[in-house]
């Protein structure tokens, strides 16, 4: 990377290589965004996206943004027609480079049920390539004094690229003409993990729908691409199932200081949040749990219980004894007809099962799962555990062709008899060792291939904890690859540490919501996800295929000056409106300390 001594312009996250133009240092050269800029998208006749509305769709809804007058045109150049030539003769635009030389993405079966609309279908292709694919998020951002130019072989970077300029307008400062000034710099980026995502917990307070879609506005904003969407609890069933309409009659309410207390999601109020997710290239995956943190399905439905007797929605908080009866079929039936039900409306190829904080207490009384063990020959109750979840497992593997995530409970339980499907991804909360673990072949024999992790422990990715057990310091100290696998540029190459490596997807941010009601959820979320959007983002030099140059991680002085000064006061604060906000240290904002007074360009 070479760059001038200039303030450099706070990208979130930041970019892996930015070099600046040689007068930058003077602030003389800048590109003016206003009503009369036009965006332009340039294609070819051999690129997929060439009759595909996707990369229209995304020029048009910068020229929204942007309140550009002119409305986008797409180019498709002839063959006696160069690029060079074409962009050359374009002043006062942006620049939208189809890069594609090749498919890139195939339109899949759960995609093409979910609609018959082919710009969604293509929006859902792209947003699983981005969480599947971190090839996808590579662009490269060019601003001179007369154009703007984005390039990208994937609607996915055209987008992080188109981001990234949104974030400069932001920042500007605007000019005598009302428009935005931006500073002339090129950016070569692309994303560290394929897996950068949020929890939101909808079942322990429910989340209105208008309050999700500000928040994948602002997990878009921050180039994030998973919404884990946490529906069923003890202390609520969110999700509308017409098969089983007592879930949400009975399941979604509880008593709240003698006031009835609740909610629920619709087939519409779904199909609208997993568009407007796709749109931005988000994937929504929900999470169903089993076969613990089921009370308020138990309460509409007492039979699956081991006891079978009525019991009502719980009012607090912890971890509950009743659970799914594993020794009655009808569970395992009750529970692969919720899926049956549920998944046409989720097109992602993920759904997460839980698995997690199980008690026993009640099949240790129960006849019918002492019978199920003794049945099956099961080794205790963690063979039946392992038993009841394998039964679910391949049901969405092999019915539903989907990809399986569990807590890492699902992992503990694991047995020779009943072991993971390769298939399945492990989502480390207890620390990172349950990700080292499987990542990695089981020496012990009990599962012979390596699985998937996402990796979000408690200590740094757990933001409905207060800031005084986990600051933005600490979060930005969050590494996604554990200790023992982690690159190093001082160490001689190690081929199963890299081919471990290759199966961390990345991490994820979860905000349970027992002491965070929608009116709280963005102060808890921010700023400290813009420290792990940005280490989940930034490729580091020792990174495996970091290529050419890379810039080494900022000190995190520097990156939180940044933060307070440009990020939380001109973008969360002043574009998105974002109140309660601290600077991620405990301090609420207030006046700018002198040494972070600079101003971008």
């Amino acid at each position: 990377m070479t760059s001038t001594p200039a303030p450099t312009p706070f990208i979130v996250p930041p970019p892996t290589r930015l070099t600046y133009s040689t007068s930058a240092s003077s602030s003389s050269t800048t590109f003016t965004l206003s009503q009369t800029t036009q965006i332009i998208v340039i294609t070819f006749p051999s690129s997929p996206h060439a009759t595909s509305p996707v990369l229209e769709r995304l020029a048009a809804q910068a020229a929204a943004k942007w309140n550009v007058a002119s409305p986008p045109t797409v180019r498709i150049l002839r063959a006696e027609e160069t690029v060079l030539d074409t962009i050359t003769g374009l002043k006062n635009a942006v620049i939208i480079l189809d890069g594609a030389t090749a498919d890139d993405v195939t339109v899949t079966e759960a995609e093409q049920t979910y609609t018959s609309n082919l710009l969604t279908q293509h929006q859902l292709a792209y947003a699983r390539l981005s969480v599947t694919d971190v090839r996808s998020s590579r662009h490269c951002v060019s601003i001179a004094e007369d154009r703007v130019v984005i390039t990208a072989s994937s609607p996915v970077g055209i987008a992080y690229g188109l981001t990234t300029v949104q974030q400069l307008v932001d920042s500007s400062n605007g000019d005598a003409e009302g428009g935005s000034r931006l500073p002339a710099v090129e950016i070569l980026d692309r994303a560290r993990f394929a897996w950068r995502g949020v929890l939101l917990d909808s079942a322990r307070h429910f989340m209105p729908v208008d309050v999700i879609i500000k928040f994948l506005d602002l997990l878009a904003y921050h180039k994030m691409n998973v919404f884990h969407w946490h529906l069923v609890d003890d202390q609520g069933w969110r999700l509308e199932l017409p098969q089983f309409p007592e879930l949400t009659a009975v399941g979604a309410w509880r008593d709240q200081n003698g006031e009835r207390y609740g909610g629920f999601y619709t087939a519409e109020d779904v199909r609208r949040i997993v568009e407007y997710a796709a749109e931005r290239f988000i994937t929504v995956v929900p999470e169903i749990e089993l076969p613990g943190h089921c009370s308020a399905s138990l309460s509409a439905y007492p039979h699956l219980s081991c006891v079978g007797q009525p019991l009502p929605v719980p009012t607090d908080w912890g971890i509950f004894e009743d659970v799914y009866c594993a020794g009655k079929d009808a569970s395992i039936e009750f529970l692969k007809q919720v899926f049956d039900d549920a998944l046409p409306m989720f097109p992602s190829p993920f759904v997460h099962i839980g698995g997690d904080e199980v008690p026993t207490t009640r099949w240790e009384q129960c006849e019918e799962c002492r019978a199920r063990v003794d049945k099956q020959g099961l080794d205790g109750w963690d063979g039946l555990q392992a038993w009841f979840i394998s039964q679910l497992l391949t049901h969405l593997t092999d019915t539903h062709s989907r990809l399986p995530i569990g807590w890492d409970e699902v992992l503990t339980h694991t047995t020779r008899t009943h072991p993971l499907p390769p298939q399945a991804t492990i989502q480390s909360w207890n620390g990172f060792h349950p990700a080292l673990v499987a990542v990695q072949p089981d020496a012990h024999g009990n599962r012979p291939h390596a699985l998937s992790a996402i990796v979000s422990p408690t200590t740094h990715c757990y933001f409905d904890y207060g800031e005084d057990v986990t600051d933005i310091r600490r979060v930005w100290s969050f590494e996604a690859y554990p200790e023992e696998i982690r690159p190093h540029l001082s160490y001689i190459y190690n081929a199963d540490k890299a081919e471990a490596r290759k199966h961390i997807r990345g991490g994820e941010a979860c905000l349970w919501s027992e002491r965070a009601p929608p009116d709280t959820v963005f102060a808890k979320l921010y700023p400290r996800t813009c420290a792990l959007a940005s280490r989940l983002w930034k490729i580091l030099p020792e990174d495996d295929g970091a290529e050419g140059e890379v810039d080494p991680l900022p000190q995190f002085e520097d990156f939180h000056a940044q933060l307070v000064d440009v990020h939380l006061r001109k973008r969360l604060v002043g574009k998105w409106g974002l109140s309660g906000l601290t600077d991620g240290l405990g301090r609420l904002l207030g006046e700018r300390r002198a040494s972070w007074s600079w101003e971008l360009v």
